[in-house]
């Protein structure tokens, strides 16, 4: 009897953990549109309240994007537990990553201390913009997020992971683009750090979200080893 109700609750411990939150075909057509709340402001204030600019554009982006998270995984019946553990999983995961960040580029650019709350904001941006809804649907899983994080690797992933790992590097490798238009001598106004920075990553942002949708929509998901076991 002691050792039945054990495996019973292996098995709901190993299901809790296997059942991951997903975005559907319609929350992953909105999320290219709520990264670009920055589009919303003005030239204006993003040159003269960069900092503040940038973390209010975030914070719309937060807002929008938890909702829709909440929204993905209402339609697929999920508990309220569920709902708050994937929402508030993938919140600490993007608080790590944007301090991360931020650390990092003060290691590399000593200069960059000298706009500070422009860095924090910009990584919190980034954050917000990439890690925030691939960490919903990943979680704490290391073996995926292993291969998202590598361009060839990526491709292993099943459809719900690419889909959120693309817009992920996308925003990544935008942001690092942003620094060759940095040294050149345009005077534009979108030129300076944070500004190119995040207008780049949003660029990376978008376009990784269509290469995310494409292998949606064509690629077949993978069907759980553990179901084949029980099956069989």
């Amino acid at each position: 009897m002691a050792n039945n109700q054990k495996n019973e609750n292996k098995k709901k411990t190993a299901e809790f953990k296997f059942i991951k939150s997903k975005f559907d075909l319609v929350t992953l057509l909105i999320l290219p549109f709520t990264s670009a709340t920055i589009c919303l402001f003005s030239k204006e204030s993003l040159t003269n309240n960069t900092a503040l600019t940038i973390f209010t554009a975030a914070l719309m982006s937060f807002v929008a994007r938890t909702g829709l998270m909440y929204w993905a995984n209402a339609k697929r019946k999920a508990s309220p537990r569920r709902q708050f553990v994937a929402i508030l999983t993938a919140l600490i995961i993007s608080i790590v990553f944007s301090v991360f960040t931020t650390i990092f580029c003060l290691l590399v650019k000593v200069s960059l201390s000298n706009k500070l709350l422009e860095l924090i904001s910009c990584s919190i941006f980034i954050a917000v913009l990439g890690m925030y809804p691939a960490a919903f649907v990943v979680s704490t899983d290391i073996d995926s997020w292993t291969r998202m994080f590598s361009l060839i690797e990526i491709f292993k992933c099943d459809k719900h992971e690419i889909s959120v790992g693309a817009p992920l590097l996308g925003s990544i490798i935008g942001a690092w683009a942003s620094t060759l238009a940095l040294p050149l001598d345009w005077n534009a106004w979108w030129q300076p750090f944070p500004i190119s920075t995040v207008i780049c990553s949003v660029l990376g942002n978008i376009i990784g979200s269509i290469i995310g949708i494409i292998f949606y929509l064509f690629k077949k998901e993978k069907i759980p080893k553990s179901s084949n076991k029980k099956e069989q």
